[in-house]
């Protein structure tokens, strides 16, 4: 997506809008993106990786990286969109914090997955938060005097909200411990079509299977296995919309032995047979091109 889809004028590169989100396919932009669930859950996809978001997440989308979502339920989001290199704010003290570096340098640590929330707000913070962007999106349309100092301002505040959930998430939870886990969430992403066990996941932590499963559950909202199945019924929906192969060839590719087992999960999650979502997702395609 271009920058000036979004930017009335390049002079403030900012802009703040709330919005209900439905499932969207994978999409990229120019600009750097923060979302603030508040409302609904549903799944972050972002750049094949996928994770479970919930009210109080604060997803980060850097330019050009591919994300959608998927299974939203009443999703509500808040949309920062922001062109860092042209806000020409300070970070001060907080300047050489990885949080800084990632929001306003681009400088993503190699193992960060960008599909799992950056930020978990609590009660206090999400409230503050839209406090401040409903303030920021009332000064950036109002164009009053001093509109844009006041816009870079509350922008600002935002980012100190967020930097300091941040750092105290790292004091939380140990770096080597996220780490681990996003080891597993990694593995369940490329190997979704293979057979796994909860031991196998444990082996690949470096832990128990009790403490990574309670782990795991407060990064990404849900049980392993919960996460491995909406990950191959996801996979299966891709297959459907775009292959011939029959349905006992998905559930094969998609992990799953049994195709009846298969249908069932996939109809439940989905409140659809395969067969009945590939014939409406065909008579969608028919329809756009008509």
């Amino acid at each position: 997506m271009p920058a000036e889809r979004f930017f009335q004028y390049f002079d403030l590169p900012l802009i703040v809008y709330p919005h209900q989100q439905p499932s969207a396919v994978a999409h990229n932009h120019e600009f750097c993106e923060i979302v603030v669930i508040i409302k609904g859950k549903g799944v972050h996809e972002c750049n094949r990786n996928y994770s479970q978001i919930t009210v109080g997440d604060v997803l980060f989308i850097p330019p050009g990286i591919a994300h959608g979502y998927d299974k939203t339920e009443a999703l509500e989001l808040i949309n920062i969109l922001y062109l860092p290199s042209r806000l020409g704010i300070s970070g001060l003290d907080i300047a050489s914090s990885e949080f800084y570096g990632m929001i306003i340098n681009n400088k993503i640590p190699a193992e960060r997955n960008l599909a799992v929330p950056i930020v978990h707000l609590d009660a206090d913070e999400l409230a503050e938060t839209r406090r401040l962007c409903r303030i920021l999106e009332k000064e950036h349309d109002g164009c009053t005097y001093g509109h844009e100092f006041a816009c870079q301002a509350f922008f600002m505040e935002l980012m100190l909200v967020f930097a300091r959930s941040y750092e105290r998430s790292k004091s939380r939870k140990p770096a080597s411990t996220q780490n681990r886990i996003g080891n597993v969430i990694a593995y369940l992403n490329r190997h979704y079509a293979e057979k796994i066990s909860l031991e196998s996941l444990a082996g690949k932590a470096g832990m128990s299977q009790r403490n990574m499963i309670r782990l795991f559950e407060i990064a990404t909202g849900t049980t392993p296995v919960n996460y491995l199945l909406h990950l191959r019924i996801y996979q299966a929906t891709i297959l459907l919309r775009t292959t011939a192969l029959n349905i006992s060839q998905i559930a094969g590719k998609c992990g799953f032995n049994d195709s009846n087992y298969f249908t069932r999960q996939f109809h439940r999650l989905t409140c659809k047979p395969p067969s009945s979502f590939r014939k409406a997702v065909s008579q969608e395609n028919k329809e756009n091109t008509a």
